[in-house]
C-alpha cells in the first residue's frame, strides 16, 4: 500500500472512534495522578516521623557509627536499668535559640554550663572558694567562638557552694547579700530522683521546711508535717526517671523544698501523680503527690 492509500484510508476513520481514543489516553494519565499524590503524602508522612522523633534507643545510638547523644532519651546505663539523657544546652546562634540562649541566666566553666536555679536569703555559709569570675558577654548576636571559659549571660564572681560537688553546683553573690545558685543541669543522665535530689542538693531526709502552691492551696502554704513530708522525699528519690518529652503534663502545683543550710529546690506538681524538679525539662517521676496537701498548717 502506498503513502497516498494509507493517508486515503486514515481520512475515512470514524470521527467518533477517534474522539473515544482521545478520551482514554486523557482517562489514562488522570488516573497516574493519585497514585503519585499518594506516595508524596506517604513521603510527607515518613518526614514528619523522622523529624517528631528527636530520641532513639540507646542501641540504635550505639550501632551508628559516630551518632550524638540524642536530645533527652529514655536509655540504658550501666548497671542495665532505665535513665533519661538530658543533652547540652542548645547555644546555637543566629536563631530562636540564641534569643532562648540570651533569656537564660549560665555561664561556662570547665566545659559545664552552669543555669541559675534558685535563690535563697539565708545562705551566708554556701559561699566557698572562688573559681572564677563569668562576664556576662553572651548575648543573641555572640558567634559560636565566643562561648568560652567564663562567657555567659550571667556576670559576677562564682564560688564553689560549701558542701557541694562544684560539678553540679556552683554560686554567686549579690550586693544585698542573695546567695544565686547556679547548676549544672545538662549533659547528665538521671536513673532516679535521688540522683538530683540526694546526689546534688542532698535532700534526702533533710528537708527542714517546706512550702506549696496547688489547685486548692495560695501560694506559700507551709507545710508542718515534715516527717511525712521527708518520707515523701525519700519514695521521690527512689522513683525511675521518665521521659515525657511527647506527652508533657500538665503542670498542677509547686513544691518548695528547702534543707537546712538554705538550699531550696522547686518542683512542679503535675497531673497523673507526675512530679518534675525545676530546670529538667521533659523528665518526670512517678509518684502520687496528692496526700502533701493534708500536711499543711
Amino acid at each position: 500500500m502506498s503513502g497516498e492509500q494509507i493517508l486515503d484510508a486514515l481520512e475515512r476513520v470514524d470521527e467518533e472512534l477517534l474522539y473515544e481514543v482521545q478520551c482514554m489516553r486523557q482517562r489514562r494519565k488522570k488516573s497516574r495522578w493519585p497514585l503519585v499524590s499518594l506516595a508524596a503524602c506517604l513521603c510527607l508522612v515518613i518526614a514528619g516521623i523522622i523529624v517528631a522523633q528527636p530520641w532513639k534507643n540507646q542501641e540504635q545510638v550505639n550501632g551508628s557509627s559516630g551518632a550524638e547523644k540524642p536530645n533527652q532519651v529514655e536509655t540504658e546505663i550501666e548497671n542495665g536499668s532505665a535513665g533519661v539523657y538530658v543533652p547540652p544546652l542548645d547555644m546555637d546562634v543566629g536563631a530562636e535559640a540564641a534569643v532562648e540562649a540570651d533569656m537564660l541566666s549560665f555561664f561556662i566553666h570547665q566545659g559545664r554550663i552552669y543555669v541559675e536555679c534558685g535563690q535563697t536569703q539565708n545562705g551566708a555559709g554556701l559561699v566557698g572558694e572562688k573559681l572564677g569570675t563569668a562576664d556576662g558577654s553572651i548575648d543573641e548576636w555572640t558567634p559560636e567562638s565566643g562561648y568560652v571559659e567564663g562567657s555567659g549571660t550571667a556576670w559576677g564572681d562564682f564560688y564553689t557552694v560549701n558542701g557541694y560537688d562544684p560539678t553540679h553546683l556552683l554560686c554567686m553573690t549579690r550586693e544585698d547579700g542573695t546567695v544565686v545558685l547556679y547548676w549544672n543541669n545538662n549533659d547528665i543522665t538521671v536513673q532516679t530522683g535521688g540522683d538530683v535530689l540526694e546526689n546534688v542538693f542532698h535532700l534526702s531526709g533533710q528537708v527542714t521546711g517546706a512550702t506549696m502552691q496547688g489547685p486548692t492551696m495560695e501560694e506559700g502554704t507551709t507545710i508542718s508535717s515534715l516527717n511525712d513530708l521527708n518520707d515523701w522525699v525519700e519514695k521521690l528519690c527512689a522513683a525511675p526517671a521518665q521521659w515525657d518529652g511527647d506527652t508533657a503534663p500538665q503542670v498542677q502545683g509547686y513544691l518548695y523544698l528547702e534543707n537546712q543550710d538554705g538550699v531550696t529546690v522547686q518542683l512542679a506538681l503535675c497531673e497523673g501523680g507526675k512530679v518534675g524538679i525545676d530546670g529538667l525539662g521533659d523528665v518526670s517521676f512517678q509518684l502520687d503527690w496528692t496526700p502533701i496537701a493534708q500536711w499543711k498548717t
